[in-house]
């Protein structure tokens, strides 16, 4: 099963290659830490502070849980809002929640699970 960091990767290289004329990009909207074995025990308390740490400044200006993975902007202002999933794992309480927020603005917001899931899904927006 693919990760959806993976799947995300290759929608972002497929649109931004087949569709230069527009912009996609991601939103930085969580973080998680692995800390390599290469880096002695003693000192993951600290990286662990200085991610936390991290994670709250980027609240304070605006980093939202949630939001979707990547924005596609398109002509005459229009945006979709894309959220990717692999195959195993469903959205969380955060994500719902935009979601619904954004059916409710008449907002364009698609689930995938794969680059193919995404090629069909786009269309009815080019």
């Amino acid at each position: 099963m693919k990760q959806e960091s993976k799947i995300q990767q290759e929608i972002f290289t497929y649109f931004h290659n087949r569709y230069p004329e527009y912009i996609i990009h991601s939103v930085p909207n969580g973080f998680s830490i692995n800390i390599p074995n290469i880096i002695p025990a003693r000192f993951h308390k600290e990286i662990r502070q200085a991610v936390a740490f991290s994670v709250k400044k980027t609240k304070q200006i605006g980093m939202m849980p949630g939001v979707s993975d990547l924005i596609i902007h398109l002509t005459n202002g229009r945006c979709v809002m894309v959220e990717v999933k692999n195959e195993k794992n469903d959205q969380d309480t955060a994500q719902k929640k935009i979601k619904a927020k954004m059916k409710a603005m008449n907002s364009n917001y698609i689930l995938v699970r794969s680059l193919e899931d995404f090629q069909e899904q786009i269309k009815k927006f080019l």
